[in-house]
């Protein structure tokens, strides 16, 4: 069975652990060759060498090679059926000319802060001269900023809206040329339970997701003809570096992770790799019918009314 992201290329932002990190391993798996954004760059190049092992070490031959699997007994002049406002010239999957050797290997990792447009916009770049095309954008970077609106200081706002909404919006203008260019690309944003269901005290990340989620169904909505979906995941409580971070900020930090797990459904936590398959899904070519979504990962807890 063929990999489910072969020939695909994506970009992960907040690449170098936790959820970020599931995904690049899950990815490299199924085939994708990673571009891998994130501060942290000692951690980011230790997973993107490690990860590099696992892949191939040449571009496809054909852009043709990646025909979307949910069309597999279709010819490529047959494709824009699918896509009638496709023009057959511009089909990414219909280029006859084959993709050179990437000197620099199958995958690559970048200090990137994607609150820094420019920073942002010069990576892609990169990116798109280093691997010349990308077919996939996770956006995962995301901050945990607690507080109550009249507690919150003007920085506090700032810095929330900065990574866990714009720096979203930074990565999705600066690749949506490239891929409207080449009328193809999936995009999956990473959002939280927190913009479906508000919790007091987390003031203003719920308003920082509820804005991810709207940005996913417009950025959807508007690019849907032009070959382009974007869809968002939002997880619940998952078990990353993060969470148990904030169980030994506790006093108690057994008492507090029992606690949190008595109020799921399923009396457990979710796993990183839980996300991770669910991003494959919407990034590969069998949800080509998955457009301007969020899909809910978080064991149930979100439908509860009243516990």
């Amino acid at each position: 069975m063929a990999a489910r992201l072969a020939n695909k290329t994506a970009i992960i932002t907040g690449a170098a652990q936790g959820i970020g990190e599931a995904i690049a391993e899950t990815f490299a798996a199924e085939g994708a060759r990673l571009i891998l954004f994130d501060i942290d760059i000692e951690k980011l190049t230790a997973l993107s060498d490690k990860l590099s092992d696992s892949l191939p070490n040449k571009l496809p031959n054909k852009l043709s090679d990646s025909l979307p699997s949910a069309f597999p007994n279709r010819s490529p002049d047959s494709l824009p059926s699918a896509f009638p406002n496709r023009s057959p010239d511009r089909s990414p999957d219909r280029s006859p000319n084959p993709l050179p050797e990437n000197p620099k290997g199958s995958n690559k990792a970048y200090r990137v802060d994607v609150s820094d447009a420019q920073g942002v916009k010069a990576a892609i770049n990169g990116a798109i001269r280093d691997f010349h095309r990308i077919d996939i954008l996770i956006n995962n970077v995301g901050v945990n900023v607690f507080n109550t609106p009249l507690d919150l200081s003007q920085a506090e706002w700032d810095r929330s809206h900065a990574l866990n909404l714009e720096g979203a919006w930074n990565c999705c203008k600066s690749i949506l040329p490239h891929m409207l260019d080449r009328r193809y690309g999936h995009i999956v944003n990473i959002a939280s339970v927190h913009g479906h269901r508000v919790i007091r005290g987390a003031y203003p990340y719920n308003v920082a997701k509820h804005g991810l989620i709207g940005m996913t169904r417009a950025l959807g909505i508007e690019y849907a003809e032009h070959g382009i979906r974007v869809n968002s995941i939002s997880p619940g409580l998952i078990a990353t570096p993060a969470i148990e971070a904030y169980f030994h900020s506790c006093a108690d930090p057994e008492q507090e992770r029992q606690r949190q797990r008595d109020i799921l459904p399923c009396k457990r936590f979710g796993l990183p790799v839980e996300v991770a398959n669910t991003a494959l899904f919407l990034s590969s070519d069998e949800a080509n019918f998955i457009n301007a979504t969020d899909i809910l990962i978080d064991g149930g807890r979100s439908q509860v009314y009243c516990d």
